[in-house]
């Protein structure tokens, strides 16, 4: 058995991490570890850490669902002309000292408002760690004006989301003005 944090010799290809194994990043650091990092050392040194081998920890807390994604910012800008459709890059930016430990996958969904009233499910599976997914081509939105992202495990799906208005590029509909929280700023947004 090898102790995290000690050389590992080469040719081993297992190693095994014990429940009371915490992810502390050390004192003086209040985020957790949300990822194991394996290194190459020679005897030229220690490869830097853009080059290492990155596994994300998934710590299983044997339920519940996660919390609300820990985004700051959810941005989207409407790439189709049609009424109703929508297409293009959803994007985010994760916050800094968030813990993704509990969260396996996001998932993205359209609603009629910022809680989720009459939502459905557009994207799933969408991995921890990544900062932007598409909205493919001819998505139709039907009349939802919302756009929200979950956190999700093998648990279920987070009760809270952070959302952001649906701008419809093709849509001459009612003007929407709303008000989105996030964990660092309050914006509001007119659309019509």
């Amino acid at each position: 058995d090898v102790d995290l944090g000690t050389s590992v010799p080469v040719g081993t290809n297992t190693l095994k991490i014990y429940d009371s194994t915490g992810r502390s990043l050390g004192s003086g650091v209040a985020a957790p570890a949300n990822y194991l990092l394996v290194f190459i050392v020679t005897n030229a040194g220690e490869q830097p850490v853009a080059a290492a081998a990155k596994i994300r920890l998934y710590d299983d807390p044997g339920g519940p669902p996660p919390s609300a994604p820990s985004i700051s910012t959810l941005s989207f800008a409407d790439s189709d002309a049609t009424a109703d459709e929508v297409a293009g890059v959803v994007s985010w930016h994760l916050s800094v000292g968030s813990d993704w430990g509990f969260t396996t996958s996001l998932a993205m969904w359209f609603a009629e408002d910022a809680v989720g009233t009459n939502g459905f499910k557009v994207l799933g599976s969408i991995g921890v760690g990544a900062t932007q997914a598409a909205i493919p081509a001819d998505t139709k939105r039907e009349g939802r004006t919302w756009l929200l992202v979950y956190a999700e495990n093998p648990y279920g799906q987070s009760s809270a989301a952070v959302a952001t208005v649906l701008d419809d590029l093709g849509w001459t509909g009612e003007t929407i003005t709303s008000t989105t929280l996030t964990s660092t700023s309050t914006t509001t947004t007119t659309t019509t």
